[in-house]
């Protein structure tokens, strides 16, 4: 039972239809108040206290329309209406009436003068205008909910707006964890059928953890050796020389048995791409593919036997003359017996005899070698002159800037075949800038990036070709392909990506973070612990946080 005291009898009382934590009252001491007799608070708790008029409140009534407000009526005949909500009280008549006695239950009645005071609203807002349910959210994903049928307790769900993003982080974050890159590539591959270029893209990422990186690259251009092999085998037959026969023809010569003089083997080698091409004023070089050019610099694990064959001279024991003349022949003749190569090969040149110039230089010494090599590929004007002036010169950069583009990956293959590891990945990255300068082959600079283990420039191209890169899922794409891509560089290559001057790059790892803590993930070790300068803005906020 609760005990609510006024100074004198109460008049009237009067429940709140609409909240049970209210119960108004009036006294003969001249007081309206409202009590929440509910608490815990020893004689009561007054939540809020009416303003009256000189004379007694005897009645108090609640209206049953609106809640917060209330009715009051005094023995001086007026009847006012209150608002719970607020208000002031009004200065009352200084005039007493009636002398009051001290029986408590007195019949006489109260004149007291009371000066205006403001008068607050409610401490505690009403049961109707409590919010029946409310719910805000919190850091990391979290929504915090509460009700009215349990008001002492709140409820906090984890929320993820991204499932599918949240489903491949986790998988992101497995495959680096347990070193399970491979099989996360291979799965990336099968799941892109229907999407040539992510395919293929994918597939890079995966060559990059191979043993020989170069030659699976290779490959997924397209050159393979045994396939070079068998392309030129089915071209020696269309041209009447089988392959089985001159690999019969050639059984014992080999590139580690041969003891014939350079001369000599040039000499021959021209006289059976004579017989194989059908030509015979064509230098040999002209039917020499990029694939076949590379077949033949390029060393082997396992010597290969040549297949060109061997033609035997007919005339070796025959007797033979030597020119004497002022003619070609005869210059030619007296400059080898007096030894002035630089001036035979001088003759040769002259009477545009390329093969037995380079042939004479060979013997004339490493100098006079190189000069001819470089008169020979400028008078050379043939379809695959300039590759084999690179290859022989080892002039990438030429062919890189000025190859056309439509050849990007002969261009990539050369680099793969022949450039130097500290020169590789600037002459990809060369081949990349151009590729992405072209509309038309922009996507094609991601390859040559890959290749290079450049993972800000890939990024930046990445960002131009996608149609939104915006989208959660779209910025997971580019997430594994960069963490893909990192841990290649950093475990295949032994190297430490940089991180510097990529503005881009350090954004979108960024976004990701704040993402992925965004939907409860707040360890979000996937960008943590790849990037330690991750301290601007609202990543450093997530970092924070989670730390």
């Amino acid at each position: 039972m609760k005990v609510l005291e006024h100074q004198r009898g109460i008049l009237s009382m009067a429940w709140c239809p609409h909240d049970a934590d209210l119960l108004i009252t009036c006294s003969k001491d001249n007081r309206v108040v409202c009590w929440n007799p509910n608490s815990s608070a020893q004689g009561g708790e007054i939540v809020y206290e009416l303003p009256t008029t000189s004379q007694w409140t005897f009645e108090a009534l609640w209206c049953p329309r609106n809640p917060a407000a209330v009715a009051t009526a005094s023995f001086d005949g007026h009847v006012s209406v209150f608002s719970l909500m607020g208000g002031q009280k009004a200065e009352q008549d200084p005039k007493p009436t009636v002398e009051i006695d001290n029986d408590p239950f007195g019949n006489s009645m109260l004149s007291q003068h009371r000066a205006a005071t403001a008068v607050g609203p409610l401490k505690k807002p009403p049961k109707w205008m409590r919010r029946p349910c409310a719910a805000t959210w919190g850091f990391g994903g979290k929504l915090a909910t509460f009700n009215q049928s349990d008001p002492k307790k709140i409820r906090i769900h984890q929320i993820e707006t991204e499932p599918e993003l949240m489903r491949r982080s986790r998988i992101l974050e497995s495959a680096l964890d347990e070193s399970r890159i491979i099989d996360f590539c291979k799965e990336k591959i099968d799941k892109a059928n229907e999407d040539d270029q992510e395919k293929r893209v994918w597939e890079f990422l995966k060559v990059c953890f191979s043993k020989e990186p170069r030659q699976d690259f290779l490959s997924l251009l397209g050159y393979k050796a045994d396939e070079l092999e068998m392309k030129f085998g089915a071209l020696s037959e269309s041209h009447g020389v089988g392959a089985g026969e001159l690999a019969e023809e050639m059984e014992n010569l080999t590139t580690e048995t041969s003891a014939e003089d350079d001369s000599s083997k040039l000499l021959k080698a021209s006289g059976a791409f004579e017989k194989a091409t059908g030509s015979t004023d064509a230098s040999p070089f002209d039917n020499l593919s990029p694939a076949g050019s590379r077949d033949e610099r390029v060393e082997s694990k396992q010597p290969r036997k040549l297949t060109i064959k061997n033609q035997v001279s007919s005339h070796v024991a025959t007797p033979f003359g030597i020119s004497t003349q002022d003619d070609i022949d005869g210059l030619l003749s007296k400059a080898l017996l007096t030894g002035n190569f630089e001036l035979a090969v001088e003759i040769c040149l002259h009477a545009d005899n390329l093969a037995d110039a380079l042939v004479l230089a060979v013997a004339g010494g490493a100098d006079l070698f190189t000069r001819t090599q470089q008169i020979y590929f400028q008078k050379r004007k043939g379809k695959v002159s300039r590759l084999l002036s690179a290859v022989v010169q080892k002039d990438w950069l030429d062919i890189i800037q000025y190859g056309e583009l439509k050849n990007w990956p002969e261009l990539l293959a050369a680099l793969l075949t022949y450039a130097k590891p500290e020169e590789f990945s600037t002459l990809c990255d060369v081949l990349g800038s151009r590729l992405e300068a072209d509309e038309g082959l922009k996507s094609s600079a991601l390859f040559c990036y890959i290749c290079a283990g450049n993972v800000e420039k890939l990024v930046e191209c990445w960002l131009e070709i996608t149609a939104d890169p915006g989208s959660p899922l779209s910025l997971q794409d580019l997430i594994e392909k960069v963490m893909v891509l990192r841990k290649a560089v950093q475990t295949e290559r032994q190297r430490q990506p940089s991180t510097a001057g990529s503005p881009k790059l350090a954004q979108k790892l960024q976004d990701y973070a704040i993402l992925l803590a965004s939907q409860g993930d707040l360890a979000v070790d996937t960008v943590f612990r790849t990037r330690n300068d991750l301290s601007r803005g609202s990543a450093r906020v997530a970092r924070d946080r989670k730390s």
